[in-house]
């Protein structure tokens, strides 16, 4: 496993939504992209549907997969928000953030549009910068980065989504920080960038 065949699996769950959720959590995407918190009138406007079809959409998302503010607007969804995170994105002058390193890598393809990611290692407290375009990788620093992935229960991850899948989701500044870590905190498979599946941490 490497970093195209994370993405390729994430678009691959996208791709297989119908037609009518695909194409308004795409327009939700979008709209978050944008950088303002998003209310229905405004998602139905962008998705070309009406109200009701997008409260039927929204209304059938695990709650874990969605966060709405005090007044009812969606500030996230499935890893993309404008609430600050570990993760921070940078795209097209916007600040945004990512509920793990997993959506950091497919965000891009998704949205179609570069971005710059600015992260942390949780191992060492080390930088972590990549600049990320459609589909693949193009600059990364330190050289030596890694991701921690797990495959939790599926019931478990719709329950509590970051709680049971993104906590354990991260860049790390070495192989060695991700499997120090991730020995410290239950097992992951680490994961390069650009290369083969490395070890599986016990």
């Amino acid at each position: 496993m490497n970093a195209l065949q994370i993405i390729c699996g994430a678009m691959g769950y996208f791709r297989k939504l119908p037609f009518l959720p695909k194409k308004i959590l795409l327009a939700l995407y979008r709209l978050i992209a944008d950088g303002e918190p998003v209310d229905k009138a405004a998602l139905a406007l962008r998705a070309g549907v009406n109200e009701a079809e997008v409260s039927n959409v929204l209304d059938s998302l695990p709650p874990s997969n969605i966060v709405f503010d005090q007044n009812g607007r969606i500030t996230g969804y499935r890893g993309l928000s404008l609430l600050p995170s570990r993760h921070r994105l940078l795209s097209k002058s916007v600040q945004l953030y990512a509920w793990c390193a997993f959506d950091c890598l497919f965000l891009p393809e998704l949205l179609g549009q570069s971005m710059e990611v600015h992260s942390t290692c949780p191992g060492t407290g080390e930088e972590i910068y990549l600049l990320l375009e459609p589909g693949r990788v193009e600059k990364v620093f330190p050289e030596t980065v890694f991701v921690s992935f797990v495959t939790p229960q599926l019931n478990d991850y719709q329950d509590d989504l970051r709680g049971n899948f993104c906590c354990h989701v991260n860049f790390f500044s070495s192989e060695k920080a991700g499997l120090d870590w991730t020995q410290a905190h239950g097992g992951s498979v680490i994961v390069g960038l650009e290369g083969r599946c490395c070890r599986t941490s016990s």
